[in-house]
């Protein structure tokens, strides 16, 4: 509710360089002006059609593995999460729900909003063949025409932000506030030195904010930059810019929210009209017309029996015979052997999923993966609690029969704290079926939990209870549209292979971060032993929850794999660990203790 950002502010293509590493991801395998699309790298003859393992069919497994197939190797993806058929299932959290398979309408139970910014995924969307549209957010009048703001009781609705900042000028000043604040850290300065491109200028401008910010939180920042009361820090946690409040990432690391700032994730953001799981989908059958070593037409599904990916990995340990080389263990309990393996689950659920060897006798034998930094940066990642509720129906409700919003975005201090209407009939040919959805809900952290053991049909009844209390002239529209029967609902928490929606950052855990994400290098992370295991995902990016950024990794890791693991040259089109010199992210021992930490008056 609350812009993320100065209005003049707009990036255009921030998010492809975090200023920890802005390397510009977006133009790394984009096309030449001729139309070609750049590789990788260029292996040698006989490493073609080699195998790696890819454990983990998400964003970043299946960018890793559809760039690794077209330089010319043979990805073998695994994957434990499974379909209502039995069958591993492609997306990981791109997880996209109908009640039908011929509904337009559909339930995002996961990644939802592509910001604009996102030019490395802008690209595959386009090469797959997929439809952006604007994200309903709150006051984008264009995808949705109403916004009411639920707070202590009271309601207060507007089309677009003019016009609700001159209604309720007492929101006017929290949005004033907010970007006063942001100055205080060079805010506009830091946004155009990353969309320039001018890395020595972000490196000047953003590695004292990681030693000044590294053990301050969020709230902390609020409250030490002077920029507003307590009350308006009340009002603005509570309904923030969109999903579940600022309040619900207060305990966060300010370097964690500010990454999302800078690089303008908050704004402007996209809908896939097809569905996230459809983004997944085309890695997965996309057959690019310029693979090397393969025949024309191979695609990762045809590499795959039944084209299909493999079950579920339950123990890896480095090979005792060749070194670097990595032995897994499949559930069917045969043991195979790569030359590499891609690591892509989430962290806590490598860490209670998989059997990794760790600190065994020196006269074992065996070989751990990790070394004692890794091991305790994986345990202690903090992931995040995170619930969704859908209903979907033939049409909306929330409109009247010429077009006009009786309801669109709730942002409320209650229960389902963000509630978002999609009208997926306006962008379908297809007539009939279910053509709208409604998110009850969508939170995070205490909110998610307040409803974590509930049953669908609990949070149903809840979720209908506190909307129709915010919109009583619609409430038995609400009721007759939002029933248990055309419902579905998630709890990211409890779901085996997940544990929670993503990680974020707490204060003090840039170190653990550092060395998630420089692990790909190899040679960064001190006491890691040589072997040809990389990782990958959101949560070894430096934001996490983002889909950008998980295809980020996957592609710091295919850059490993095929570089460090395969001998690829890499000098036609330089890859991030080629730049690591340039872009390197600021190392943890240049970090100030808490003692020196000061932030501006």
């Amino acid at each position: 509710m609350i812009p993320s950002r100065p209005q003049p502010i707009r990036t255009t293509q921030a998010v492809d360089r975090l200023p920890d590493f802005p390397f510009d991801y977006g133009a790394y395998l984009a096309r030449e002006p001729s139309g070609q699309r750049k590789f990788i790298g260029t292996l040698p003859s006989a490493a073609e059609g080699r195998e790696v393992a890819v454990i983990g069919a998400g964003a970043s497994g299946l960018i890793a593995a559809y760039e690794l197939m077209r330089m010319g190797l043979r990805p073998v993806v695994f994957e434990a999460e499974i379909d209502a058929a039995g069958r591993p299932r492609i997306g990981g959290r791109m997880f996209t729900r109908s009640l039908d398979p011929a509904d337009p309408a559909k339930a995002e139970m996961g990644c939802m909003r592509f910001p604009t910014s996102a030019s490395l995924q802008r690209q595959y969307v386009e090469e797959f063949g997929l439809t952006y549209e604007l994200f309903p957010d709150p006051f984008v009048t264009k995808a949705v025409g109403l916004t009411t703001v639920d707070i202590d009781g009271r309601q207060y609705s507007a089309s677009d932000i003019t016009e609700f900042y001159a209604r309720y000028p007492q929101f006017a000043e929290i949005g004033r506030a907010w970007n006063q604040a942001l100055e205080l850290v060079d805010f506009s300065a830091l946004v155009k030195a990353i969309e320039s491109g001018d890395t020595d200028d972000v490196k000047r401008l953003w590695n004292p904010l990681v030693q000044r910010y590294n053990t301050i939180s969020f709230y902390e920042f609020l409250v030490q930059s002077g920029a507003m009361t307590a009350e308006q820090i009340r009002v603005f946690g509570l309904v923030g810019f969109g999903t579940g409040g600022w309040d619900s990432f207060y305990d966060i690391s300010w370097l964690e929210m500010l990454r999302l700032l800078v690089t303008g994730m908050d704004t402007d953001q996209m809908l896939l009209v097809e569905g996230a799981s459809a983004f997944a989908e085309g890695f997965w059958k996309h057959a690019p017309d310029d693979v090397r070593h393969w025949p024309r037409g191979t695609s990762l599904a045809s590499l795959h029996d039944g084209g299909t990916p493999r079950g579920r990995v339950v123990a890896m340990e480095g090979n005792r015979a060749r070194t670097g080389w990595i032995d897994i263990t499949v559930e069917d309990g045969r043991t195979e052997t790569y030359q590499a393996v891609l690591l892509t689950p989430q962290l806590h659920a490598v860490e209670t999923q998989i059997a990794l060897p760790r600190n065994f006798p020196p006269d074992s034998g065996q070989l751990p993966l990790f070394g004692d930094k890794l091991w305790n940066s994986i345990h202690k990642t903090s992931y995040w609690q995170s619930a969704k509720t859908f209903s979907m129906m033939p049409a909306p409700f929330w409109t009247d029969g010429s077009g006009t919003y009786r309801m669109g975005v709730t942002l409320s201090d209650s229960l389902p704290r963000a509630t978002y209407v999609f009208d997926y009939g306006r962008y379908s040919r297809v007539p009939g079926g279910n053509r709208a959805s409604i998110a009850l809900s969508y939170t995070w952290a205490e909110d998610a939990m307040k409803v974590s053991a509930s049953t669908p049909a609990e949070r149903v009844r809840l979720f209908g209870r506190e909307l129709a209390r915010v919109h009583p002239e619609l409430s038995h529209d609400i009721q007759a549209n939002c029933r248990p029967d055309n419902s579905v609902t998630i709890s990211w928490e409890n779901e085996p292979n997940f544990r929670g929606l993503c990680k974020f950052n707490r204060p003090g855990q840039y170190e653990l971060q550092w060395n998630l994400f420089s692990h790909f290098m190899k040679n960064q992370v001190d006491g890691e032993p040589a072997n040809n295991l990389f990782l990958a995902g959101d949560d070894i990016s430096w934001s996490a929850g983002w889909v950008n950024h998980a295809l980020q990794s996957g592609l710091n890791a295919a850059w490993g794999i095929a570089r460090l693991a395969f001998g690829a040259d890499t000098s036609v089109n330089p890859g991030p660990g080629d730049m690591w010199e340039q872009f390197a992210p600021i190392h943890p021992t240049e970090l100030r203790s808490r003692d020196d930490n000061t932030t501006r008056s």
